[in-house]
Formats: structure tokens, sequence, C-alpha cells
């Protein structure tokens, strides 16, 4: 049965839509199971690959990072990245 976007909830009990393109459907406790565009899916193929590691450990990495960067963000903070040549600028994340 797939998941309704009203069901789908953030951390703090807000309702999230999926990306367009991306369906949910709960399996279990803990298990979903998902449909990605292609190239989504392909990205996460070729992570996994380049990594050596399994396409569901990227999703748990693709998630831990977007709770810190969430939570970063909503307290106010900012996310700088160093240049080779030392420059530093500010990351700007755009969120539809």
């Amino acid at each position: 049965m797939a998941t309704s976007p009203q069901n789908v909830e953030q951390p703090d009990g807000s309702p999230r839509v999926p990306a367009k393109g991306t369906r949910l459907r709960s399996v279990g406790n803990g298990t979903l199971s998902i449909k990605l565009p292609d190239e989504a899916a392909r990205v996460v193929r070729e992570l996994a690959d380049s990594k050596g590691i399994t396409a569901t450990e990227v999703l748990r990495r693709g998630i831990a990072l977007e709770r810190f960067v969430t939570a970063q963000l909503d307290a106010g903070g900012t996310f700088l990245v160093q240049r080779p040549d030392g420059r530093l600028e500010t990351v700007h994340f755009v969120f539809a």
C-alpha cells in the first residue's frame, strides 16, 4: 500500500511530501520499499559501487547527512567549504 504524502512525517511530526517521482511503501517496522526515478537509482548504485558498500548503506548515510544538515540549519548554522586554494565559501542548500 502506498504511503500518502500526508502520512510521511518529519521528526517534528509535520507532514513531508516525498520528492516527485518517488513513492514510499511501508513493508514492516523499519523497512520501506521505494521507487526512485531512474537517475536517482543509478546514482545510488554508482555510489555503492565506488565505495564498496550496499545501496542500503548509501541511503542510510544520505538520511544521516540530511538529518545533520537540517538540524544545523534549523539551529541557525551555516556550512562552509574550503577550496583547494584555501578560500572559504558558504554552501547554500536549496530545498524544494
